[in-house]
């Protein structure tokens, strides 16, 4: 839409007046009726029935307008010729429950907002000018409610009884009400016929206005059970309704992509703490970051803390347990397909002069994949060299958790968030709280995990062999969820103390610039863009049951088929694995082979399959067939 053009217009006019429904005022759901289905699930769930409510409105009205002589009628004819199984009581409820809704689901449009403020700026007297079964003063309430403040009256058809639509006789009765002359308004509207054509119909300057796309860019239902639909619906018109248009690319990313999968999780973890009735949970660094400030905004009661632990700082302190090399490495479930000596000896914190990797044959560039990393007697050698060393640094480690633990009080039932993956740190964290016998029952929730669930395990979506469709997605675009639940601080080593505190050891951060793209500015404004979807919909879907499958919806939908524009913003982010390297890789020669080499090596590789090919319709095929493959065979 031409605002600038718009404005021109207005200037011109000494009155404005304004529709309201796809006008001012947009609904967050897929069609106006679905206010009536959004109704009957709301009623059905507060008296325990299963009633046709949506049926018995959709009648109601109908008859309402055959049996009343106006041409327009209101929202109290309509439940006066409600359902007649209904008590009187029940109509009135239902009555009271669709302008609660209303209200609930009704968004400024934002594009209307700022010209419904330039008409304020200007002293433009405003108007509001609507075709509705709802009063004035309900219509009022619902501009009101999304800080249209300063229009001079409404007009709504049902108080009026004559409409904007019929030969534009609303119209008509508002100039003689208002004692102005046609040629002095202005009428902006969303329907060809009542907004536009019966306003000039009646001499007005009428303004149609461009309703845009129903729904954002990654909207797309396929794949999800029927009774999912709705509800993903509903998210995707608030986010297409309620994301900033002024935003950069990579926050209206967040907002859509990773919002609702932030608020789906938090539901499901707000849940799962009720249920066990958790006192106090903890969100491991550094994945539980974003995760600890949704689920602080949400429940704001439970005493909820930000942990500084990881994998490294708890696998320490227990490998004065282990009596080989091959114990050690253990500790480790997942391990990169090829990595350094550099990678090992970091993963270990162990600090070496080159002159003694010198001495046993071995560089720190030396590359190895577990395999022959455990066979390497080299390595062995040096391990057993230096195990004093290994072994007295994590006896004082050990001293020093423990007291990190008593200091934030983990002790007791506690709740533990993280984003799980191969458990590498519920295995070591329980190795560790028996070998020191410490009064610590945890339970684990997880986003996601490859592990299966227990009695202390929870998950959000199952990553492994049980649940195929996720194990799949992860396989393409599995280094998202890391760039998303990046904290801004590098990983915990270790623990020392600082003024009578143990304070954790952190590594620097790996991303200090010297990339193509500012990749904490990206960390940064992706994780903005999904908190902002987060604050401005939890109270939107605060009795809606969020799946993972529709959590999780956009999510694949961006990952498995991007658009060329999102491969251009992202292909040069840099992830961490044994290095740092680039989502997409670059082809070093034009062969077909180094192309196919590229691809298989990227991070993200639907995302080097759609630049290579320029087709996500065959990167959709793609995943379809190798979802298929993988679960057949």
């Amino acid at each position: 839409m031409d605002l600038e053009k718009l404005k021109l217009i207005i200037s011109k006019h000494d009155v404005i007046s304004f529709d309201v429904f796809d006008t001012l005022i947009k609904r967050n759901l897929g069609s106006n009726k679905d206010v009536f289905r959004l109704l009957e699930y709301k009623v059905n769930k507060l008296l325990g029935t299963s009633k046709k409510i949506y049926d018995s409105r959709i009648a109601a009205e109908a008859n309402a307008r055959k049996r009343c002589t106006y041409r327009e009628v209101n929202i109290d004819e309509i439940y006066e010729n409600f359902d007649d199984s209904y008590i009187e009581s029940e109509k009135n409820l239902i009555k009271k429950m669709e302008l609660e809704l209303e209200l609930l689901v009704c968004t400024a449009n934002q594009e209307l907002q700022e010209i419904y403020n330039y008409c304020v700026s200007i002293e433009k007297p405003i108007l509001i000018i609507s075709d509705m079964y709802f009063s004035a003063s309900d219509i009022n309430k619902i501009l009101e409610k999304n800080d249209y403040l300063h229009h001079k009256i409404v007009y709504s058809s049902c108080d009026e009884r004559i409409t904007k639509w019929e030969q534009g006789l609303l119209f008509k009765k508002v100039l003689e009400k208002e004692r102005l002359l046609p040629s002095q308004v202005l009428h902006i509207g969303n329907d060809k016929n009542a907004d536009f054509k019966k306003a000039k119909m009646q001499g007005l300057s009428a303004f149609l206005i461009d309703e845009g796309e129903l729904f954002p860019t990654y909207y797309d239902e396929e794949g999800l059970f029927s009774q999912e639909i709705f509800t993903y619906n509903w998210i995707n018109r608030f986010i297409n309704n309620n994301m900033p248009i002024k935003e950069n690319d990579i926050f209206k990313i967040g907002y859509e992509v990773f919002g609702p999968l932030l608020l789906g999780f938090t539901k499901w973890l707000a849940q799962q703490v009720e249920q066990k009735k958790l006192k106090k949970v903890f969100f491991f660094s550094r994945d539980g970051y974003i995760l600890k400030k949704a689920f602080s905004l949400y429940c704001p009661n439970i005493d909820s803390k930000y942990f500084y632990i990881s994998r490294k700082s708890v696998i320490r302190p227990i490998l004065q347990y282990d009596k080989s090399f091959d114990d050690m490495v253990k500790h480790y479930k997942s391990w990169d397909k090829s990595f350094t000596l550099e990678y090992v000896l970091d993963r270990f914190c162990i600090t070496i002069d080159d002159v003694v990797l010198d001495k046993f044959k071995l560089a720190r560039q030396d590359r190895f994949n577990i395999d022959t990393l455990k066979i390497d007697q080299r390595v062995e050698s040096l391990f057993d060299f230096i195990k004093e060393q290994i072994f007295s640094d994590s006896k004082a480690q050990a001293i020093l958790i423990q007291s990190y633990f008593y200091q934030e009080q983990f002790y007791g039932n506690v709740g533990i968030i993280d984003m799980g993956a191969g458990c590498s740190i519920e295995f070591a964290l329980k190795y560790y709280l028996k070998q020191e016998n410490l009064d610590v029952n945890p339970f684990y929730f997880y986003l996601h995990s490859a592990i299966e669930e227990n009695t202390t395990r929870n998950i959000f979506f199952d990553s492994g062999n049980k649940t195929k469709q996720y194990k799949v997605l992860l396989r393409f675009c599995y280094m998202f969820l890391e760039i998303f639940l990046t904290a801004p601080h590098g990983s915990v080593k270790g623990y020392q103390v600082i003024d009578n505190k143990v304070e954790p050891i952190l590594a620097d951060f790996e991303y200090i610039g010297g990339g193509k793209v500012d990749e904490k500015y990206y960390i940064q404004e992706l994780q903005r863009g999904a908190l902002s979807f987060f604050k401005s919909s939890m109270n939107q879907f605060i009795d809606e049951d969020i799946s993972t499958n529709i959590a999780l919806q956009n999510f694949k939908n961006f990952a498995i088929t991007p658009t060329l524009e999102d491969i251009k913003i992202w292909k040069d982010y840099r992830v961490i694995l044994d290095e740092l390297r680039p989502l997409i890789l670059s082809s070093k020669a034009s062969s077909f082979e180094d192309s196919i080499n590229s691809i298989k090596n990227s991070p993200w590789l639907s995302g080097a399959i759609i630049e290579k090919t320029k087709n996500r319709y065959l990167m959709k095929l793609i995943f379809k067939f190798y979802y298929l493959f993988k679960k057949y065979k």
